[in-house]
């Protein structure tokens, strides 16, 4: 599998990694998110900017990205802007959207970036290579809360996710029954075996055990709440970090 260090954190090696998403709306509240992370085992932080209330403005997103890692400097940083379609707040459209990623790339402040897989070709395309300039790491992900893929379409976006060029693949869906999280599971030793850097989760209570044994599944990171969960099934931080250890 291939590995990668950043801040001290070795992404792809040792247990998984709890990354613990920051979903405030206001400056305020991403400071007190920010700080009630810092007190707990977390290993990464991600910024989930579609929350924020002014995540329209370039120039205070920079602010809020300069904010986080004053209080957290130690602690890489994933850059989200999930979108309506993929679970996330709000719709921008494409050029927004790139304009948002390349302005927070530019800052200097984040580590890495979460880009959706099914953004459109010339998007994706440009952050990958502003990152690759930049020595940030990208995260290609999907996600769907209302169904689970079978396995092979799984397997074969997971596939075109490393193809295309991502550090690591990423897929979230919501699974029906038992048989919609065997699929993730099996998806995910499939990668595991073409050692992919990768993270799958099964969501909801339905998919917690993707979450809980996350270390045998392969995933590199796994996500947990402090307050309040940005995803249905994500677990305390501090009760997965005892749970992985």
């Amino acid at each position: 599998m291939e590995r990668f260090k950043i801040k001290n954190i070795d992404i792809g090696s040792g247990k998984t990694k709890i990354c613990v998403p920051i979903t405030g709306t206001t400056q305020d509240e991403i400071i007190k998110n920010v700080k009630a992370i810092a007190k707990t085992h977390a290993d990464m932080v991600e910024w989930r900017s579609d929350y924020y209330e002014d995540c329209h403005d370039i120039s205070k997103v920079v602010e809020v990205l300069k904010m986080i890692n004053e209080c957290i400097p130690e602690k890489p940083l994933i850059f989200t802007f999930r979108t309506k379609s993929e679970g996330g707040q709000i719709a921008i459209t494409a050029p927004e959207y790139l304009l948002l990623y390349k302005t927070a790339m530019l800052s200097k402040k984040v580590d890495f970036v979460d880009v959706e897989a099914l953004r459109e070709e010339a998007v994706i395309k440009n952050i990958l290579k502003h990152a690759k300039t930049a020595g940030i790491k990208v995260i290609l992900s999907h996600h769907d809360f209302a169904s689970t893929p079978p396995e092979e379409k799984i397997v074969q976006r997971l596939k075109i996710m490393k193809e295309f060029g991502a550090d690591i693949c990423k897929v979230a869906y919501m699974p029906r029954n038992e048989a919609d999280v065997q699929a993730l599971i099996s998806a995910a030793e499939n990668a595991k075996q073409n050692n992919l850097l990768f993270i799958a989760i099964s969501m909801g209570v339905l998919g917690e055990v993707t979450r809980i044994r996350a270390n045998a599944l392969g995933s590199c990171v796994t996500f947990a709440y402090v307050n309040k969960e940005s995803a249905p099934g994500q677990i305390d931080v501090e009760k997965l970090y005892s749970i992985l250890e």
